[in-house]
């Protein structure tokens, strides 16, 4: 009955993650504090994080001062999740994810960031421009949805996602 009851879950994960996809909802907008966003992104992650032998921290982004946002609260809270549990299985034991909101310039504009960056083994070249795409992965697990489902939800907002990496470095993702 265990089995039956896992695999009925994961089932109603992919059909929800398929669903997000299909038809994005649309953001419901309120004041959100990013960096509590990602301090709670932290806590849900840090249970998965443990199990893997990885760091998970605020970084170098860790401060008391809110960072405003209009958003869905819930919707970003998916994304980041989504970006955060990626990065902590592509890093090995040992490795350090960091995730943190901070304001920057875009353009002329005053613009606000969220970052999740790992130590991991780094993306190749090569996979950069599919990362997003539905379904690809690169992993022996997972269904390939998460990132994608991340940018869908992030260009809902009016956002963008920029992923850098370097072979045996670690991954940047910045929404």
């Amino acid at each position: 009955l265990e089995t039956i009851r896992r695999n009925a879950d994961s089932c109603r994960t992919i059909i929800g993650s398929l669903l997000k996809l299909a038809r994005p909802p649309k953001p419901e907008r309120r004041r959100v504090d990013l960096r509590q966003l990602c301090r709670d992104a932290i806590d849900s992650a840090q249970p998965i994080a443990t199990r893997a032998g990885v760091r998970i921290s605020s970084g170098s982004h860790t401060s008391d001062v809110p960072i405003w946002a209009q958003a869905d609260a819930g919707m970003l809270h998916q994304a980041v999740l989504n970006l955060t549990v990626n990065a902590i299985e592509a890093a090995g034991e040992g490795d350090e994810v960091s995730l943190g909101a901070y304001e920057t310039q875009d353009g002329e504009a005053a613009a606000q960031a969220i970052e999740v960056r790992d130590t991991g083994a780094g993306i190749a070249p090569i996979h950069i421009e599919q990362v997003f795409q539905p379904f690809f992965t690169t992993k022996t697990t997972g269904t390939g949805l998460g990132l994608a489902v991340a940018e869908n939800i992030i260009r809902s907002h009016g956002g963008r996602i920029e992923v850098e990496s370097v072979v045996g470095a670690g991954t940047i993702f910045r929404i």
